[in-house]
């Protein structure tokens, strides 16, 4: 039986861990934006990045206010930790409890509710291009 949403869009969250990507976060976003519905919100995750994506990501969120967010985490910590960060703060950011499991960093995408959060790892260098 097919499931039918009423009255509410499933509220879109994609999740960008980041490390040394200031040369293609803003291509990156752009790319993933033009591809979801209105309801989108990207969140990118950065770990202190030493090349300045974070500032990078700063410029996005401050662009395109309540689109793009940036959670900032004082060390790195892997993509793991980072995806679990992230699928935290979406879920909160929406008004959602989240626990954390132990096999969540192998998880790409979480529903809760009308919130669905897809976690897309960093881009390779080039491979927007």
């Amino acid at each position: 039986m097919k499931q039918v949403m009423t009255q509410s869009v499933a509220r879109v969250w994609v999740v960008l861990p980041t490390y040394n990507e200031a040369e293609n976060v803003e291509r990156l976003v752009t790319a993933v934006r033009e591809r979801l519905p209105d309801s989108r919100r990207v969140l990118i995750v950065d770990d202190s990045s030493p090349d300045g994506t974070g500032e990078v990501a700063d410029l996005l969120a401050t662009s395109h206010p309540g689109r793009v967010t940036v959670l900032h985490r004082p060390n790195k910590e892997g993509i793991g930790r980072a995806y679990i960060a992230g699928f935290g703060e979406a879920m909160r950011a929406a008004g959602r409890s989240f626990t954390p499991l132990a096999d969540l960093s192998r998880s790409l995408a979480i529903a809760v509710g009308d919130v669905l959060v897809i976690c897309v790892p960093g881009s390779p260098k080039g491979a927007l291009e």
